[in-house]
């Protein structure tokens, strides 16, 4: 399992067995990770995302599984796996990679989405493919949009109801 580090968090790259594991044995998961999970995060909408994650892993090389894979937000002082992080894929080319995440409602507002932001976008940008982080986030949620303003991301256009955000590459 391959992990990043932060100064309050550690973020860990889920393998399949364990994607599998948080929507069909959540309590299993917790048994073999050794830390609980909180199961708010476990929305019907991100159980549809990891069953999606599981089908294009397995197409995928094993060495891009991190790129389409689940980061488990793991809170060293509180030792609980508190949310998901991930992108939807690999950078194709010199290209911009898709980033997604979701916090435990109880756990927001104290900065660990913007650090587990900024961790994993640090490791994203010691792939040469990767140019850039983009994210869609919805106009009803301005939590989000804060998270990437405060992550560095900045506004790139505006739609109907979303707001495109977008991280380049450090020069």
């Amino acid at each position: 399992m391959v992990e990043i580090s932060t100064p309050r968090l550690a973020l860990y790259g889920l393998q399949t067995s364990h994607l599998k594991r948080l929507v069909e044995n959540p309590e299993g998961l917790e048994k073999a990770l050794g830390f609980a999970i909180a199961r708010d995060v476990l929305t019907p909408r991100v159980q549809h995302a990891i069953h999606s994650k599981l089908k294009k892993m397995e197409t995928a090389a094993i060495a891009d599984y991190a790129w389409f894979t689940y980061w488990m937000i793991w809170v060293r002082e509180t030792r609980l796996g508190a949310g998901l992080i991930g992108f939807k894929g690999i950078p194709a080319g010199p290209s911009d990679v898709e980033i997604g995440y979701g916090i435990d409602p109880a756990c927001q507002n104290r900065n660990y989405m913007t650090e587990a932001v900024l961790g994993l976008s640090a490791w994203a940008f010691t792939d040469p493919r990767c140019t850039g982080i983009y994210a869609a986030v919805l106009k009803t949620n301005p939590a989000s949009s804060r998270v990437l303003e405060k992550a560095g991301f900045y506004c790139v256009s505006i739609r109907r109801d979303e707001i495109f955000w977008r991280l380049p590459r450090p020069a």
